[in-house]
């Protein structure tokens, strides 16, 4: 009888993997595309649906990472607005979702999550490398000197333009990537793959730089800088890393200073964002002005908030008043995660929130995980100038990377079907490997 034979069981974790592998990949295009793929990943999970496995909805990590849409919920029962509130429902049931997913259909695949992303590393630099390819082209139709790629035409949303997607979530993609290919090269692994890895962290670099999120490139120093060389058992390798990592930023910033456009983008574009004026021949507001008007609303329901789906009809009439009429004519939210749950979900919103980050945190610490620690803080330095979870991207990079790093690699019941440990003088024969010896 042949004990490889696919299983039911090991067949529906292939499937589990396939659609994971999918989604992920779909990530950086058209949302159509990852919305499709999550309701294929909830018929998946109903059809093999079974009691014995209900239990693990009720995991303490599972609520964790579901927190957040909980508070959504609460804030729902107060709300003035009940039609805005439900669509936030909508919206963020991958919140709900992922976790859900991840916890009923374990794949029995140890450290699956790496090929996942891996894949996704990939195909962001692929992507990167096809902006600059769609940059150059435009360049060379309109005969421009090559340096106009660093200027505003190039920079930022109008890089990430052919994707259709907003340059935040474009560089926290590439940000990850970065830290995946890191975690790639702190492996044994042969020349062309540490080869392929440098010129991919390369690449994302480059991408990152084109994009210029002032948000995603301070809490990606951060992680480089801090926290990663703590991964690192040996000192030497340790303090080699933080120089190394010092030294790309020192070169960035003098690339910045040289360039015209990064300067206007980064340096300038950071004072206005702090400031109290607008720059001259522009139009858009400071986010701290947006961030003064949330604060006042904040300080009149400070306990509860106002409930889900008053933030922007709140801010509007606080932009208004306030004359920042760019900010009101663009139906622009707080811009700040932290100053929006407060607003609508009070402290219990938040504390859900700090909560989710935080168990993260603390699990990617536990199991070493760079990619972990760094993805929990380009989170909540990113919030600090974004309404992550008001936008399809940010809810669904929230939601499956953190359920993945906290729920990823769970056993599956029953073992892995098929593979037997080895035997040695120490052990009966008979013995069959189960998950959990595999994991570290």
């Amino acid at each position: 009888m042949n004990e490889h034979r696919t299983t039911p069981e090991t067949l529906r974790s292939r499937i589990t993997y396939l659609l994971l592998l999918f989604f992920v990949m779909s990530l950086p295009f058209d949302r159509f595309y990852s919305q499709v793929l999550l309701i294929c990943l909830v018929i998946h999970t109903m059809i093999h649906l079974r009691t014995e496995r209900l239990r693990a909805c009720l995991q303490p990590r599972v609520l964790v990472l579901q927190a957040v849409y909980f508070s959504t919920m609460l804030a729902t029962l107060y709300t003035a607005h009940r039609t805005v509130a439900f669509g936030f429902w909508e919206k963020q049931v991958a919140i709900f979702l992922f976790p859900l997913i991840l916890a009923l259909n374990p794949v029995d695949r140890p450290g699956f999550s790496k090929p996942l992303l891996r894949a996704f590393a990939v195909m962001i630099t692929a992507l990167i490398l096809y902006l600059y390819a769609d940059a150059v082209q435009i360049i060379r139709f309109y005969r421009m000197p090559a340096s106009t790629v660093l200027s505003g035409l190039f920079l930022s949303h109008q890089f990430s333009a052919p994707l259709a997607l907003h340059a935040t979530y474009l560089s926290l993609f590439c940000a990850l990537s970065i830290l995946v290919l890191i975690d790639l090269l702190h492996e044994r692994q042969r020349n062309v793959i540490v080869v392929l890895a440098l010129a991919g962290i390369a690449i994302l670099a480059m991408g990152l730089l084109q994009l210029a999120s002032k948000a995603v490139l301070i809490g990606l120093f951060l992680v480089l800088v801090f926290l990663v060389p703590h991964s690192f058992r040996d000192r030497g390798k340790r303090l080699a890393f933080v120089c190394l990592s010092i030294l790309a930023f020192a070169g960035f910033a003098l690339l910045v200073e040289k360039a015209g456009g990064l300067q206007d983008r980064i340096v300038s574009g950071l004072r206005t964002d702090l400031g109290n004026e607008r720059p001259r021949y522009s139009i858009a507001d400071p986010r701290a002005a947006r961030w003064r008007i949330a604060w006042q609303q904040v300080q009149k329901a400070p306990v509860f908030g106002h409930g889900a789906g008053e933030e922007l009809i709140l801010l509007r009439d606080g932009y208004f008043r306030k004359g920042l009429y760019d900010s009101y004519l663009n139906k622009l939210n707080a811009h700040n995660q932290y100053m929006s749950l407060l607003l609508k979900g009070g402290i219990p919103a938040l504390a859900a929130f700090l909560l989710t980050i935080t168990y993260a945190f603390r699990h990617a610490w536990r199991q070493r995980s760079r990619w972990g620690a760094g993805l929990v803080v380009l989170l909540a330095v990113v919030s600090v100038s974004e309404n992550i979870l008001d936008v399809n991207k940010g809810i669904f990079f929230f939601s499956f990377f953190l359920s993945l790093l906290v729920l990823g690699e769970q056993p599956a019941p029953g073992g892995v079907k098929g593979i037997k440990k080895p035997r040695s003088n120490h052990q009966k024969p008979g013995v069959v490997l189960t998950t959990s010896d595999l994991l570290p």
